[in-house]
């Protein structure tokens, strides 16, 4: 019974907490009728384990990895397991100096560090590669004007 007590009297210490910190507006619309007040429950980020810092040498080296991948899903695939927060992403954005806005989600910050790397390299290697194939169609085509 005293615990059920403790819990109760402790449930109520944190709404007391909770309707201390709303604003005036908020306060306001507490007292009038036709709003209604829901509960929500958040889990509280805990302190954990720390993240794990990666060092720049680290970094340089999973950098390489990536830009060196064959296909953007890899590359994607190789970030997702490697660099599961937006810090870690971030570092490694700097790194290729990629452009980072706070606003950049995980999946939006992966998603541009891929197109800045393998996306780069094949767009260089699609446009060589067209330019190649044309300039050995032009060079095989006998000349039109020296015949006449």
């Amino acid at each position: 019974m005293v615990k059920e007590r403790y819990d109760l009297a402790f449930a109520l210490r944190r709404y007391a907490e909770a309707i201390a910190s709303l604003s005036d507006d908020d306060l306001l619309k507490l007292a009038d009728e036709t709003y209604s007040v829901e509960v929500k429950f958040l889990r509280r980020r805990g302190k954990g384990a720390p993240e794990v810092e990666v060092s720049k040498e680290n970094i340089r080296d999973l950098a390489e990895k990536l830009i060196s991948t064959e296909s953007r899903d890899q590359a994607l695939a190789f970030l997702n397991s490697n660099f599961r927060t937006k810090k870690s992403l971030d570092s490694i954005a700097r790194l290729l100096d990629v452009p980072v806005l706070k606003t950049d989600k995980v999946d939006g910050l992966a998603e541009k560090i891929v197109e800045a790397t393998v996306g780069a390299r094949k767009r260089s290697e699609a446009i060589q590669g067209y330019r190649k194939h044309s300039s050995v169609a032009l060079a095989a085509e006998p000349s039109k004007d020296s015949s006449d």
